[in-house]
């Protein structure tokens, strides 16, 4: 019987599960995985294979593919596809040629895709529309096999210093070889000429410059070499190096903050540990609290570091005051990042969190007997509730041993506020200990000395100590005496 029940779940979950698919809407994608786009040199001729799926769990019908002949790299066609089946691949062979001017980098080609896309309703009932998407195809165009050069990063961002690192190799030896780059959308610093000199066969040189990218989005640098061959003509040939320019991508992250147990009326210093955990250094880097409230500063509220590279933890200290009325809660404090990227001054702001706890103060402010009791009297003088509490009285004997407690219980004792604890009258020495609840439930102890009023200890203590006059012989001597004065009456 359970084998059948197991065996019906199963049947149960697949058809749950094909359900499922074929809710799914059409969903046609390109396989970047399994299409191949070979490199290409400026000039070539080659063929790009893309591969399109229907990832969906209806048909696409009316399928139609095609690739615009635009920029640099041009090629491709149109394709009408007509069904395609929910997981069905389609094949594309397109051939690309790319100009014999094309800069050197990332180029693309868009492949754009109109179908008609079927998916049910809540109510099971099929439904479509015409979709139309377009898919980014990246090319590589490199160098031509004579000049290889090659940037060691293509990504940069928009008014931040940066140093761009070429390395180039030649098949043929040339003399005098000088390099010169030039850019609208970069600004060269420094010299934009370079001289390298003699280059043997395959052997590799570096360019470097210091450049300033100046808006974001793609950017040709062109690169311009003169040369002599070994005949001793000269030449010139210029590579076109393709530029990815970011917004200046600067974060800062608060890792953590340290500072003591806080109370109304305390000055504390405090550690703040941020981060930057942007890609790019951060310049003129100053940190400032916006205090309001019970918060008063401490000598300054900002804090000037300079230079914060990405990357980078630093810990910035302020030291603050805290009102004797503030109200014993956790706060926000923002936290004010002023910092510069390249020309363009930034802020940011961040939060955080100081908790004012307060403070649990006990003490004793009196001690009495009453009506045969020991009255203790506890204040909280701190700022914070105590609860919990639990009073134990301890009697001291003379060889500083304890031969008595007794414990007494309050649930909490509000700041301002007092209380009493009552207990039986100890010797002529005792200790109060007094517990509650801190922070993170801790359990605090705090231990007090009373003074016990004079001629008031207790029997106890009187008959083990032989202290002070045996006052319980005194009905005795009254019962003889009476009885002695009854059996001599006639006498007297």
């Amino acid at each position: 019987m359970d084998k059948i029940k197991g065996a019906l779940i199963g049947v149960f979950m697949l058809i749950a599960i094909s359900t499922a698919n074929a809710q799914a809407p059409t969903q046609l994608v390109v396989n970047y995985d399994l299409s191949q786009i070979p490199d290409f040199h400026p000039g070539d001729v080659g063929t790009a294979i893309i591969v399109i799926q229907n990832n969906g769990g209806h048909e696409a019908r009316e399928v139609k593919a095609w690739i615009p002949e635009t920029g640099q790299v041009s090629g491709g066609g149109t394709w009408n596809l007509g069904t395609m089946s929910p997981g069905q691949s389609v094949t594309l062979k397109t051939t690309l040629r790319v100009d014999e001017n094309a800069y050197m980098g990332a180029h693309t080609i868009t492949l754009f895709l109109d179908y008609k896309s079927y998916w049910r309703d809540d109510d099971n009932r099929l439904d479509s529309k015409n979709e139309k998407t377009n898919w980014v195809i990246p090319i590589d165009v490199i160098a031509l096999p004579n000049f290889q050069i090659e940037a060691e990063k293509i990504k940069f961002y928009e008014d931040t210093l940066s140093d761009l690192i070429l390395t180039g190799r030649i098949e043929d030896g040339v003399r005098d070889l000088s390099a010169t780059v030039s850019s609208e959308c970069v600004t060269i610093l420094n010299s934009a000429k370079q001289y390298i000199g003699d280059i043997d066969p395959d052997q590799e040189f570096k360019l470097e410059y210091q450049i300033l990218p100046e808006s974001a989005g793609t950017c040709n640098v062109d690169v311009s070499f003169n040369f002599i061959y070994k005949s001793g003509s000269t030449a010139d040939e210029t590579i076109k190096i393709g530029l990815i320019i970011q917004e200046s991508d600067v974060d800062f992250k608060i890792i953590d903050v340290n500072y003591p147990q806080t109370s109304p009326g305390d000055t504390i210093e405090f550690d703040i540990e941020i981060k930057n955990i942007g890609s790019v250094d951060a310049e003129d880097v100053a940190f400032s609290l916006d205090l309001e409230e019970p918060f008063i500063p401490v000598q300054t509220t900002e804090k000037y570091v300079g230079l914060f590279k990405s990357d980078e933890t630093k810990s910035v200290g302020f030291s603050i005051s805290i009102a004797p009325d503030a109200e014993t809660k956790a706060y926000k404090i923002p936290l004010i990042i002023n910092y510069r990227t390249g020309g363009t001054i930034q802020n940011t702001t961040k939060e955080i969190g100081v908790d004012v706890t307060g403070k649990v103060q006990l003490e004793v402010i009196d001690t009495e007997i009453s009506r045969g009791k020991l009255r203790i009297e506890v204040a909280n003088i701190g700022s914070r509730d105590a609860n919990a509490v639990r009073a134990t009285l301890r009697s001291i004997t003379s060889n500083g041993t304890t031969a008595k407690e007794e414990v007494a219980y309050k649930d909490y004792i509000k700041p301002n506020k007092q209380t009493t604890f009552s207990f039986d009258v100890p010797g002529k020495e005792a200790e109060l200990v007094l517990e509650y609840t801190g922070l993170n439930n801790k359990r605090i102890e705090v231990v007090e000395a009373i003074n016990i009023p004079k001629g008031t200890t207790s029997q106890e203590e009187e008959s083990t100590e032989g202290g002070g006059f045996p006052w319980w012989i005194v009905p005795i001597i009254i019962i003889i005496i009476a009885a002695v004065i009854y059996k001599y009456r006639k006498e007297f």
